[in-house]
């Protein structure tokens, strides 16, 4: 923990930014800090691991109609630093990308909201882009298409256009 009297000067969150990579590379571990810009002083503390599972429960379904609670849908799909379950809510950012080098669980995180999103009974189409991670996924109930192969994945664009024309459409009237 440090104080100090420059909280004007390193206000902007790129110079706090460049202490604290600073401050990880002088230290072992990962490092981040705890900023107190009115009371001058900062923070610094390990970053705690990464859980290495999410709990998924259930999805409740209605007997009436699978989508009648779209907006509270929230499918878990990891776990931050501090604990807390991250949620991707599709009534509220209906796309999801998922980014991050090899190894790091993108493929396993896919799976997972692929199988949250069925289960909710929604129509589910595959753009597998390396051509064999969804393969399974083809017998799945509400998994319409797995376009594995390359002219598969082009003729996916033609039929999903008219699709999102009438969406789009629906939204405007």
């Amino acid at each position: 923990e440090a104080s100090h009297e420059v909280g004007t000067k390193i206000a902007p969150s790129g110079c706090r930014n460049r202490i604290e990579r600073t401050v990880s590379g002088l230290l072992s571990g990962r490092w981040r800090a705890k900023w107190e810009l009115e009371k001058d002083t900062v923070r610094f503390e390990v970053r705690p691991n990464f859980e290495k599972n999410v709990w998924h429960p259930a999805p409740v379904l209605s007997d009436d109609n699978p989508l009648i609670n779209y907006d509270s849908v929230k499918i878990p799909y990891g776990i931050d630093e501090d604990g807390h379950v991250m949620y991707w809510r599709p009534a509220v950012d209906p796309h999801m990308m998922l980014v991050g080098s090899s190894g790091t669980g993108k493929t396993v995180t896919a799976h997972t909201v692929l199988t949250e999103v069925t289960a909710n009974g929604w129509i589910v189409w595959v753009v597998d882009g390396k051509g064999v991670e969804f393969l399974g996924f083809q017998d799945w109930p509400n998994v319409q298409i797995v376009a594995a192969q390359i002219a598969h994945q082009v003729a996916v664009i033609p039929r999903a256009w008219p699709v999102m024309e009438e969406r789009y459409a629906a939204i405007l009237v």
